[in-house]
């Protein structure tokens, strides 16, 4: 995880690109003068000073989320200390000691969810503003990365049972888009399949002809999400990369390769909706093919599960969605 402290030495390093450019601008001068050379000065001062305080705004705020992120994990720390504790005290049938752990409980509860609830609004502002045309891609990379924090943490929430055993293509797409957004805004999967012709099973194939651009796009939500690619990716790695910059795929397979939450696997032929990834590597889904959220929400594959999901046999299709 990255710390504030870095973030803030990569904004020192910016403010000093911006005031080397500004320098070489100045510098010109004493060979070119003018109205052209004028207009040349004015664009780049409008340039470094807008450009920057947008940076400097988000990394501030990006750096910010991180120096919380550390409270927020010796919270989780604490809670899963308490929770344990309370656990033991009960099986012991020590009610003193109960009733403390679950005065714990509720204190670190409630710090976990006020950390988390001050680290999400930290992430909007450092993903606020999206910079066009700019010579500062690696920092826009990171700042749209750090949105994968947000889905590691919430993203089970946006779970949900398809409603039939046709329609689990536009059902992962459905959930994918809530993530995104942040709300369960859609969860009339079997109506939107219908609307699609009850057939989504090419969604994430070269021959869907983007149909998950085309059902964004139907729903007014082209300036909020972006398809990024349809079966752009083959292999673990590629699917890495691309939860680490934030974005949320759809992605299909077949075989015994479905995970369940308890680790038992299952055969299809399905798509599911990866939404994270932590920094051991492990990608986290969710899986609409039951009604049974504990089971099918959050589920971790390991590097291992992923070169099975992405093994010899198996047939892969893909989308990737990313905020705009």
């Amino acid at each position: 995880m990255v710390i504030g402290d870095t973030v803030r030495a990569d904004l020192n390093s910016v403010q000093s690109s911006f005031d080397k450019y500004n320098s070489l601008i100045t510098d010109l001068s004493s060979s070119w003068s003018g109205p052209s050379f004028e207009n040349l000065s004015s664009c780049a001062e409008d340039f470094s000073s807008s450009y920057f305080d947008v940076i400097k705004t988000e990394m501030e705020a990006l750096a910010s989320a991180c120096d919380l992120y550390v409270d927020y994990s010796t919270a989780k720390k604490n809670l899963k200390t308490a929770e344990d504790g309370y656990n033991s005290a009960i099986a012991k049938n020590d009610s003193v000691a109960a009733s403390k752990y679950n005065d714990d409980i509720s204190k670190y509860d409630k710090e976990v969810t006020n950390l988390s609830n001050q680290i999400v609004s930290y992430l909007d502002t450092a993903s606020s503003t999206k910079l066009e045309h700019s010579n500062f891609s690696d920092i826009v990379h990171n700042i749209s990365s750090l949105n994968s924090y947000s889905y590691l943490e919430n993203g089970k929430n946006y779970w949900q049972a398809q409603g039939n055993s046709d329609n689990c293509g536009i059902t992962a797409l459905m959930v994918a888009v809530n993530t995104i957004l942040g709300d369960n805004v859609y969860t009339d999967n079997v109506g939107e399949w219908k609307n699609l012709g009850s057939y989504t099973e090419t969604m994430g194939w070269s021959s869907g002809n983007n149909m998950a651009k085309r059902w964004i796009d139907s729903h007014g939500l082209s300036n909020k999400i972006e398809v990024t690619g349809v079966q752009n990716i083959h292999n673990k790695e590629e699917l890495q990369e691309h939860l680490r910059n934030g974005e949320v795929v759809v992605a299909s397979s077949s075989g015994n390769v479905f995970k369940l939450a308890d680790g038992s696997t299952v055969s299809r032929n399905h798509y599911i909706t990866f939404y994270a990834i932590d920094d051991e590597g492990n990608c986290y889904a969710n899986d609409s093919a039951r009604s049974d959220s504990s089971n099918y929400s959050g589920i971790k594959y390991t590097p291992d599960d992923l070169d099975r999901f992405y093994g010899k046999g198996c047939s892969n299709g893909s989308v990737t969605l990313h905020a705009v």
